[in-house]
């Protein structure tokens, strides 16, 4: 299978199985180019995660076993879900957020010297992380969410800080469990390039471009941030949202260079999230019957655009495979084209859009959403400290 006809049609499995060759190649040009920002790392590990796993789901149904065994700290199911930004609920969500901030809160005030001072609130436990810009591109509470256990953050606040002194929950790890984890993903990604490599498989050299290394951060106090239980929760939600979409289109996404496919399944996975997350918190604040200036009136800048909005498409940027669940193949014989991102893909699921124009479409519909909740949070930036 070293080289292909461009002529002739693709099965599904043969179309995804190139996709994943093309994915395989960027995300080992991409881990090149920002080794030196760690916390575009940490933006890049559930979107690998969502890869391997994936990837080894794809090929496990053709057959192929690469006998990889989860690790022994974080599990590859647990940290690609942190893409969907907490859960479908906003109840759910308001457990986890408020875990994490809880969690956090704890670790860094048992980390003051003496206990006396653990009353006087005067620790950290809330790190915002700016690009050269100023755009905000991580949050310490964020990169804590996405290496816990979703179990635990769904229960009730009450039940995690009734076990939070003993040793019945795990909620703090050491520095070499993330690095192992990262090490761990990495080789899996390095056994499918050498799988593809034994094949014989047609060489391809896909490039990014290096990371801008300038990292800013402040660090803050949530606990003197908000007025309210409520406004904490709704603020550091929206925070996270924005965290998710900035990392992705700000951090990964100055990477981009050479295209097939890679970069907008990132986007557009970022965009069909922070969609639904921001359509939970409007229903909620519409349920609750409870006005909020501060919240809805600027949430309702945000106009969604349902042509974008495609289940299938969706599911071909989450999962490998490209059929829908009646097992039909998305690509239309008609537009189906090697010689583009995704091999028309795009062009099938969408009207009049081909990848690049869709692509960019998302781009600007990201950094529209963006912008309305940078406005929304309003976070202070003044001060900041260079990393």
């Amino acid at each position: 299978m070293n080289r292909i006809d461009k002529k002739i049609a693709l099965t599904p499995e043969e179309c995804s199985f190139m996709q994943i060759y093309y994915d395989c190649k960027t995300i080992k040009s991409l881990f090149y180019s920002i080794k030196e920002n760690y916390i575009s790392g940490i933006a890049l590990i559930p979107y690998m995660s969502l890869f391997c796993w994936e990837v080894l789901d794809f090929f496990r149904k053709i057959g192929i076993d690469f006998n990889i065994k989860e690790n022994g700290t974080f599990t590859l199911t647990d940290v690609r879900l942190k893409l969907k930004v907490f859960e479908n609920k906003y109840s759910k969500a308001k457990n986890m957020i408020l875990n994490c901030d809880y969690l956090q809160d704890y670790i860094f005030k048992n980390k003051l010297k003496f206990n006396f001072m653990k009353s006087w609130n005067i620790h950290y436990n809330l790190g915002v992380m700016f690009n050269d810009k100023k755009e905000i591109v991580g949050n310490s509470q964020y990169g804590y969410y996405i290496f816990q256990d979703n179990k635990l953050l769904k229960r009730k606040i009450e039940y995690v800080k009734s076990l939070v002194d003993t040793s019945n929950i795990k909620y703090e790890y050491a520095p070499e469990d993330y690095l192992g984890y990262g090490k761990y993903i990495g080789e899996i990604v390095g056994s499918f390039l050498n799988y593809f490599e034994k094949l014989d498989f047609f060489d391809i050299n896909v490039q990014t471009n290096k990371i801008n290394t300038n990292m800013f951060y402040k660090d803050y106090n949530s606990n003197k941030l908000y007025k309210s239980e409520e406004d904490k929760i709704m603020s550091l939600y929206l925070l996270h949202i924005l965290t998710f979409i900035n990392s992705t289109i700000r951090l990964l996404g100055e990477c981009e260079k050479d295209d097939t496919g890679w970069w907008l399944r990132i986007y557009y996975i970022a965009y069909y999230y922070a969609i639904e997350r921001l359509e939970d918190i409007k229903s909620y604040i519409e349920n609750k019957n409870s006005a909020n200036s501060k919240f809805d009136k600027p949430l309702s800048k945000i106009n969604i655009n349902d042509d974008f909005m495609n289940g299938e498409f969706r599911n071909c940027m989450m999962h490998y495979g490209l059929i829908n669940k009646e097992k039909k193949f998305l690509i239309d014989e008609q537009k189906f084209n090697l010689d583009i991102p995704m091999m028309g893909l795009v062009e099938s699921c969408f009207d009049n859009l081909n990848y690049f124009e869709l692509k960019k479409k998302i781009k600007e519909e990201l950094e529209n959403i963006s912008q309305v909740i940078d406005n929304i949070l309003n976070i202070n930036k003044s001060n900041l400290k260079k990393f």
